[in-house]
């Protein structure tokens, strides 16, 4: 039995329980993310996917990483968030059809509340507006309009117009200008500059400044001072 160990497997047997710190489908795991400490208070026990069915073992992954929240009502999630805020959980393979990557609060959704519908176009949508949160009773299930409605009318976003698909001005990949710029151009023609002479200290063409004169280009940007071009 003393023959060879990993060193925080000796210490949670030597100090918590000999039966478990060797069990093939249980493994110990560190709190502290410090991989050489063997402080047994730092270690916790953990049943392999395995050994259990996926739904428990994905609960069981899903209640050690959040922290409720007593004035919101939120519960936290404490593990791994991605770039917006979202939490973010790696179950293992071995726990079935509830195995591989899932958004925290997806997985929230599907434990507590009812099984996710096949497809994306199905979104799980906050209804206290905190990324992290993964409390079921905050969370509903609604479609890609439902979304986009929801963050429209908590202000997180303007309303939606058929002008947002298009890539106009300087959100068009090949751009070399910007809408500050345009009133500037605007106003050096005004001023009887030519065409060229301001095409060189914008780095491009005359004929961009061209369409910018005559009104064929960056319409989306407004005139300060209209003129009439015949």
């Amino acid at each position: 039995m003393w023959r060879t160990w990993p060193a925080h497997r000796l210490s949670w047997a030597l100090h918590v329980d000999p039966a478990s710190g060797r069990g093939v489908r249980r493994q110990l795991r560190h709190t502290c993310a410090v991989r050489c400490c063997v402080n047994p208070d730092h270690l916790r026990l953990v049943v392999h996917a395995a050994a259990t069915d996926g739904r428990s073992y994905a609960l069981a992954h899903f209640e050690e990483r959040y922290t409720p929240d007593p004035n919101s009502g939120c519960w936290l999630w404490t593990g791994a968030t991605g770039a917006k805020g979202y939490g973010s959980a790696q179950l293992s393979k071995h726990a079935g059809r509830w195995g591989g990557p899932w958004v925290a609060h997806r997985l929230s959704y599907a434990l507590f509340v009812a099984c996710l519908p096949t497809g994306r176009q199905h979104h799980v949508c906050h209804r206290c507006d905190v990324p992290s949160c993964v409390n079921p009773a905050h969370l509903f299930l609604g479609s890609a309009k439902d979304n986009e409605q929801d963050k429209i009318a908590k202000g997180r976003r303007a309303p939606f117009t058929w002008k947002d698909r298009i890539a106009r001005g300087s959100r068009a990949g090949p751009a070399k200008l910007r809408e500050s710029d345009i009133p500037v151009i605007r106003a050096r023609r005004a001023a009887g500059e030519t065409q060229a002479a301001i095409a060189h200290d914008f780095g491009v063409t005359q004929a961009v400044i061209s369409c910018i004169d005559r009104g064929f280009t960056w319409k989306h940007v407004p005139r300060l001072r209209p003129r009439d071009f015949r």
